[in-house]
């Protein structure tokens, strides 16, 4: 009998900066996803409780390389960027599907507050996990793009573009929980690039060079 598949079997790349990507990331990791939240070597990664840690410019050469290896193991990618900014760095959807046929990935933007931000966050969850957990048995990759105002607007009879900012709904506290401590930044560098094949002394030298 073959067994269903569980959140442990996801790999999640969180590129996210803002508090409804990284709200997303948290909640896969609460459900027992494997979450590796990608920072810049100078970021302060919110909501990472429960992920693991590294530190990489993916806007470097080496950096986008390295990037790319970690896609093809991957099954869920989580970015907040602004529109074309991926396209600009040779990582929009088509491109991420030519390294990894079955990749799901999220689009989403950050709304006028935390409430409507962890609503979109929540929406994004639902249809990255449906999407993730189909796409072995189904084949086919999705682009799921988000706007959390848009969401809220829709749920809270708001005019699209009009929510207000003390809008109501729940706060974090309500919802998710953390699973284990958040971890200091670039602390899986050498697990995580170990696992791609990059030495240490290699790893020592594009931390130098502020790759990662």
């Amino acid at each position: 009998m073959t067994e269903e598949p569980t959140f442990a079997d996801l790999r999640v790349l969180d590129l996210s900066t803002g508090v409804a990507g990284a709200f997303c990331g948290r909640l896969f990791a609460d459900y027992g996803a494997d979450v590796i939240a990608i920072s810049k070597p100078d970021a302060t990664p919110p909501l990472s409780e429960g992920k693991r840690s590294v530190t990489l410019d993916i806007a470097a050469e080496t950096g986008g390389l390295l990037f790319r290896a970690m896609v093809e193991k991957a099954n869920v990618i989580i970015e907040t960027f602004a529109d074309g900014k991926l396209e600009s760095l040779g990582l929009a959807f088509p491109q991420l599907q030519a390294i990894k046929r079955r990749i799901i990935v999220v689009s989403l933007q950050d709304g006028v507050n935390d409430a409507s931000s962890h609503f979109a966050a929540l929406n994004a969850f639902a249809a990255a996990s449906l999407a993730a957990f189909n796409a072995d048995s189904h084949e086919i990759p999705q682009h799921i793009r988000i706007a959390a105002d848009e969401c809220l607007a829709a749920v809270a009879g708001y005019p699209a573009g009009d929510v207000p900012s003390d809008a109501p709904l729940f706060t974090s506290s309500t919802v998710g929980w953390a699973r284990g401590e958040a971890p200091t930044l670039g602390e899986h560098n050498a697990e995580i690039y170990g696992e791609l094949g990059v030495p240490s002394e290699e790893l020592a030298r594009l931390r130098e060079e502020c790759a990662v």
